[in-house]
């Protein structure tokens, strides 16, 4: 753990011990208030002990107040390290051990070595863990069209230098980020494709602190400014800041300057980077004692819970304002120091400090869900343009991250088959890509009602994946093929998989068969793609294709479907609350499964499935859908299925 956070009720000015070593001070005057502070222990190695831990606040005035403390302590904290480093295996002037043991010593968490376009120094015996920092494997592919950082990629192979599509599209498979290096410090080195960034870039590293660079000749502006421009047209871009450290200089070892704070739950390399997608970060211009916290309360109860890269969702639907609260913290600035806060329509706060006076500044922004916001802080010294701190926005309506980004479509093949009841057919789901970069991981999923028919699998058409599973979930079963680079089989734009299994309907008329695709990211991300929003069988969302169903000569004499076997129903209440169907069904027990679809045939409601007893049987609609939501006025129908056949109604409902 390398902090907490505290909040101290009915106390002026104080002081905070753990086990017994001051860790920090009361920024307010003496006064009966809640003081919250964050507490950081970064600086203070070796303040917590194993097991049990001793926390106290003494009060700095000579009154014996009564008090109340509260520390919260998440399962995540903040790590410290940089993500460009370069060793002897490239142009670098120190060893993987000699730089991984400085960089434990200057008290970095995790360390990327990223030697120029070779993995071979990930493979040095020398490559694991010193002390506490952790190393992360990485390459810097360098290119006349610019550098950039792959990080995490799997393999010992090192990326092709080809377009920056192709790198992006490598990398991407091998589970591996992309991060922009530099992109404006150095004339020669610049990002050939900015103003605009690549789909597919995780990182821009916004802070360089190679000591290399003509004095005088760049400053870290321009970077910001092109990241906070991307990410004020909606792209959700993490902002770095690194080193760039090649090895010591005569007075000094810049192996943090700049660095990285990431809000991970351990310094593990998956776990860094995974929060570094997230935007889980704060890129700083040192590994000095100032802190810059931007924090979030988004259901008022006093808990400041959301750090930057967090992703507020506002989901009400009358348009009605609901409001976020803010917290900026300045922890020991600098003289000359100048914070900023800015939104999405411009900067909304600009504060010159006092050296060591810490500065605090709460505030109210309300938003809708039709808004997509951010707020984002910034700590500039106004005498030097150093860039201080840059936090990653805390965003508002902003979409999750993707683990592509790509774009999969399935499709039934036949389009537009016609099955037999009772027979058993095989079909197939056609996959395809349009854009995007191959995933590192991806698959085909389908689902059949059990009522409706059975659902087998079949032996792969091709070689790009194996069947994962196959499960039931309530009345579906449902079949699942999982590729990617784990299964050595990759996907293209040019690529068109099969994935075949066998369908034997139960009843004839309408068989709905559900299919989906879905794209997952080596650190967790997983995404599903459709057209359409249906809620079934899982809380996913599906596609679904209606196949008619025809009676066979030999199925018209089964012997399971009584000959007289009558299906019916009619309504027999209406109102604006609600709707109720008596279904008549006889002579003997028959499964039926009563749906409500809209005017454009989407699933809105199953309202009973199952085996029916004969007779009559009254069921009531609320008029919600299958997600509790009360349904617009307008057309629906309702479908009653059985082995007899299908019967539907339509039903209009107003006043909703």
């Amino acid at each position: 753990m390398s902090g907490f956070y505290l909040g101290v009720e009915g106390l002026g000015a104080f002081t905070v011990y753990l086990n017994d070593r001051e860790v920090a001070r009361s920024l307010h005057p003496p006064g009966d208030r809640t003081v919250f502070r964050t507490i950081d222990l970064s600086r203070h190695l070796g303040s917590l002990n194993p097991g049990d831990n001793v926390l106290r606040i003494s009060a700095d005035s000579s009154s014996n107040a009564a008090f109340i403390a509260r520390a919260w302590v998440g399962s995540r904290a903040w790590y410290i390290g940089s993500l460009h480093a370069h060793t002897t295996y490239s142009d670098g002037k120190l060893s993987v051990r000699e730089l991984l043991r400085r960089a434990d010593s200057a008290g970095a968490d995790f360390y990327a070595l990223t030697d120029h376009n070779i993995l071979t120094q990930c493979r040095d015996s020398a490559f694991r863990r010193h002390g506490r920092v952790e190393p992360i494997q990485g390459l810097e592919w360098t290119d006349d069209s610019g550098h950039a950082n792959v990080l995490g990629p799997l393999s010992e192979e090192r990326l092709a230098r080809a377009s920056i599509p192709q790198l992006i599209d490598d990398a991407r498979y091998r589970g591996g980020l992309v991060q922009i290096n530099h992109p404006y410090h150095f004339e020669r080195h610049f990002w050939r494709r900015a103003p605009t960034a690549d789909p597919g870039i995780d990182l821009i590293e916004v802070l360089n602190g190679s000591p290399d660079w003509p004095q005088g000749g760049w400053d870290d502006s321009v970077s910001v400014a092109w990241w906070a421009g991307l990410v004020a047209e909606g792209r959700a871009i993490t902002a770095v800041g690194n080193s760039d450290y090649h090895g010591p200089l005569p007075k000094s070892d810049p192996l943090l300057v700049s660095c990285i704070q990431v809000f991970a739950s351990t310094n593990s390399p998956d776990s860094i980077l995974s929060a570094l997608k997230l935007g889980r970060a704060i890129a700083c211009g040192s590994a000095d004692s100032t802190r810059l916290w931007l924090l979030a309360d988004t259901n008022r109860n006093g808990r400041w819970d959301l750090v930057p890269g967090e992703r507020i969702r506002v989901s009400n639907r009358s348009g009605a304002e609901w409001p976020l609260r803010f917290r900026l913290e300045v922890i020991s600035p600098r003289s000359a120091d100048i914070v900023r806060v800015f939104d999405r329509q411009g900067m909304v706060l600009e504060r010159a400090l006092e050296a060591g006076q810490d500065f605090i500044h709460e505030w109210t922004k309300s938003v809708t869900a039709a808004d997509t916001d951010f707020v984002r802080a910034e700590l500039v010294s106004s005498s030097t343009r150093v860039y201080r701190r840059v936090t990653n926005p805390i965003y508002v309506n902003y979409p999750d991250p993707d683990p592509g980004p790509t774009t999969l479509r399935t499709a039934l093949r036949p389009g537009t088959p016609v099955l037999a009841q009772g027979r058993t057919d095989t079909l197939a789901v056609q996959l395809s890509m349009t854009g995007g970069y191959s995933p590192f991981g991806y698959g085909v999923a389908v689902a059949l009602d059990t009522l409706a028919g059975i659902l087998a699998a079949l032996p792969m058409t091709t070689d790009q994946g194996a069947l994962a599973s196959a499960r039931r979930s309530g009345r579906f079963s449902i079949l699942e093929w999982c590729c990617g680079y784990e299964r050595s089989s990759r996907l293209t734009a040019a690529d068109s998989l099969r994935f075949c299994f066998a369908v034997r309907p139960r009843q004839a008329g309408c068989l709905q068969l559900l299919h989906r695709s879905w794209t997952r990211d080596r650190l967790g991300f997983t995404s599903a793609v459709s057209d359409k929003d249906l809620g079934l069988p899982d809380r996913v969302t599906w596609e679904i294709d209606n196949i008619q169903v025809r009676v066979g000569r030999e199925e018209s004499r089964a012997r399971d479907v009584p000959a007289e076997t009558r299906v019916g129903f009619t309504m027999v209440e209406r109102s604006p609350a609600r709707l109720v169907v008596e279904l008549l069904l006889s002579p003997d027990r028959v499964p039926a499964r009563l749906t409500a679809y809209d005017d454009s045939g989407r699933l809105v409601r199953e309202l009973a499935a199952g085996m029916c007893k004969p007779g009559k049987l009254r069921l009531a609609w609320d008029l919600t859908d299958n997600h509790g939501r009360r349904v617009r006025s307008g057309v629906y129908f309702l479908k009653l299925s059985s082995p007899a056949g299908n019967v539907i109604r339509k039903v209009a409902v107003t006043g909703n």
